[in-house]
């Protein structure tokens, strides 16, 4: 798939973190990046970012409404690229101001130093009641 985007330097990619109340810690690097103690020039969130996040689930982002707060006031001051995975997924209405990429629209192609970069979570070569479960 192309997307024509540009992975910047200084980009903080995250995958695979898992965020859940027993697993606080990535809250705090998205906290240090929203109150700019830290600085990423972008942020690229690649799937199972949370242990459950399911756009069509209200308490899925109940229990995760501080992260998910802070994502989107981040998303106002620099670029925040989503690329979904299997335990977050149909999220663009939760993250209205990221680029959110489900997983058939991976992989996504990044632009950097004019060098193509293919970005995906996985899952992408799902059977197909696993394909049907993260509709």
């Amino acid at each position: 798939m192309s997307h024509n985007l540009e992975l910047k330097e200084g980009a903080f990619v995250i995958s695979d973190a898992h965020y859940s109340h027993t697993r606080p810690q990535l809250l705090d690097l998205i906290l240090d990046i929203k109150q700019d103690r830290l600085c990423p020039t972008q942020l690229i969130l690649m799937g199972d970012i949370f242990d459950s996040l399911f756009g069509n689930v209200p308490y899925t982002y109940k229990i995760n409404s501080q992260i998910i707060d802070a994502i989107n006031n981040i998303s106002k001051k620099i670029e925040v690229i989503y690329i979904e995975g299997n335990h977050d997924f149909n999220l663009k209405k939760i993250f209205p101001n990221t680029d959110v990429y489900s997983i058939d629209a991976q992989p996504v192609t990044l632009f950097y130093n004019d060098k193509k970069t293919l970005h995906s979570h996985g899952d992408i070569q799902s059977p197909l009641l696993y394909r049907v479960y993260t509709k």
